[in-house]
């Protein structure tokens, strides 16, 4: 039985782009780009050095994935980003309807975890304690053990979209 040589191949840099990108929790990211500075193929593929990821998530996959998961008493949510935060409007009816506005600022937690801090307010108040506790209940809103294999937070930025900077340990691909 002939075996065929394994041959070193490798490449000083690898790149990937995906779109819509569906998380287990169910957010969709409208954008991921990995970045690596190296790969070898010796039988098996290896990164040289952990890949940089960026995902991208817009607003309106935002607004999709929170409008999902809120009690039915919020009758709207709309999300944008502004000036660095999460802009959240939502309509809550509890004896009356009333509207209410969040600034939310994402923040990583020890390179793990991403959660969202309230800065601003405009609104009644029950609205605001009501807002408090569904933030609270739903934060951190993404945990880096959610995705295949090991992944550090390392920066979010609020511009046109919510943009989460990472570095990943990609595994090894078996030859």
């Amino acid at each position: 039985m002939r075996q065929n040589p394994v041959m070193l191949v490798s490449a000083d840099s690898l790149a990937a782009f995906a779109q819509n990108v569906k998380l287990p929790m169910g957010l969709v990211l409208d954008e991921v780009e990995v970045k690596a500075a190296g790969i070898s193929f010796d039988g098996d593929a290896s990164l040289l050095e952990p890949a940089q990821v960026i995902a991208r998530i817009s607003p309106e996959s935002l607004t999709t994935f929170v409008a999902a998961q809120l009690p039915p008493i919020v009758q709207r949510v709309e999300i944008g980003f502004k000036e660095g935060l999460i802009v959240a409007r939502v309509v809550v009816k509890l004896v009356v309807e009333v509207t209410a506005t969040a600034r939310l600022l994402p923040e990583i937690q020890d390179k793990k975890s991403l959660t969202l801090k309230l800065v601003d307010f405009e609104g009644p108040a029950i609205a605001r304690g009501f807002l408090e506790k569904q933030i609270a209940d739903r934060n951190p809103v993404f945990e880096s053990a959610s995705v295949p294999f090991p992944l550090d937070l390392d920066d979010v930025q609020v511009n046109e979209s919510l943009e989460i900077y990472a570095h990943a340990n990609l595994p090894v691909l078996k030859g």
